[in-house]
């Protein structure tokens, strides 16, 4: 269905914890600034894959959408970001820390096969499970549609904690 939604149609969205608090977010006037580093991206619809890029999400998106590099292509794509900590900037040696993903050892040799001159991104999971905490949402989720990407901001952890307490503790249990 996405590919029949235009993007301009998109109004509030809302995220649902397993326990039913929801918290509403607006669309963003802009995407968020580029970073440098690597990214993990998980695809939630038209599939549900989890690939490490070294693009930013702008081009990632593009790159499955309207500029396809290689036969996978979509008409249109919801995903978010998720974070990665140290091993952005250093999948050898960074710590880990308290990274929820139980396969890590997979996730580093993934993130060491791209390279912004080289592959720019690997499948790292063909059907990874949907759920995640949402304390692992880098800065919110992206949907687009053709050339259209529109983005919306999920506030930081520090807002979710003092303004939507409810939400941010049933969100990441």
């Amino acid at each position: 269905m996405l590919e029949h939604i235009p993007v301009s149609a998109l109004g509030k969205l809302y995220l649902t914890t397993a326990y039913g608090q929801t918290l509403g977010l607006m669309r963003a006037d802009s995407l968020p600034d580029r970073e440098p580093g690597l990214h993990l991206y998980q695809d939630l619809a038209p599939v549900n894959s989890m690939v490490v890029s070294a693009q930013d999400p702008q081009t990632y998106y593009e790159s499955v959408t309207s500029q396809p590099v290689t036969f996978v292509r979509f008409p249109a794509l919801s995903f978010v970001e998720l974070g990665l900590g140290a091993l952005a900037t250093d999948p050898i040696n960074g710590a880990v820390g308290d990274l929820p993903y139980p396969f890590i050892h997979h996730l580093r040799e993934a993130l060491l096969e791209v390279d912004p001159s080289g592959k720019k991104s690997k499948l790292v999971q063909r059907a990874h499970s949907l759920e995640f905490p949402y304390r692992m949402l880098k800065n919110g989720l992206y949907i687009g549609n053709g050339p259209e990407l529109t983005f919306y901001k999920i506030p930081s952890h520090e807002v979710l904690r003092r303004d939507h307490n409810t939400w941010w503790r049933s969100a990441n249990l």
